[in-house]
């Protein structure tokens, strides 16, 4: 997705919430939508759930950065559109 493009992608933030035990050895899906997208930063929303159950959220915000200054930038639009095909209606 990044290879030959001028931008990075880092995390600048991230944070989870459990809701219950998960043991070595459960099997879980794990569901990725985005989430927030403003000028040069993009979030994703993620659901894990055993079965049925739900056992955990968690969200990463990403911003993009050119490569060569570390300096942010805004999203490039190919970047936003293919987000924008992903985008939660769900706060």
């Amino acid at each position: 997705m990044l290879k030959g493009k001028s931008y990075f992608l880092p995390i600048v933030h991230a944070e989870s919430d459990y809701k219950t035990p998960l043991f070595v050895g459960d099997k879980i899906a794990i569901a990725v939508k985005v989430g927030h997208i403003g000028n040069t930063s993009f979030s994703f929303l993620y659901t894990l759930k055993r079965g049925k159950t739900l056992v955990g959220t968690a969200k990463t915000v990403h911003v993009t950065i050119n490569q060569k200054t570390r300096k942010k930038i805004p999203l490039p639009s190919t970047l936003r559109s293919a987000l924008s095909k992903y985008k939660s209606t769900a706060r």
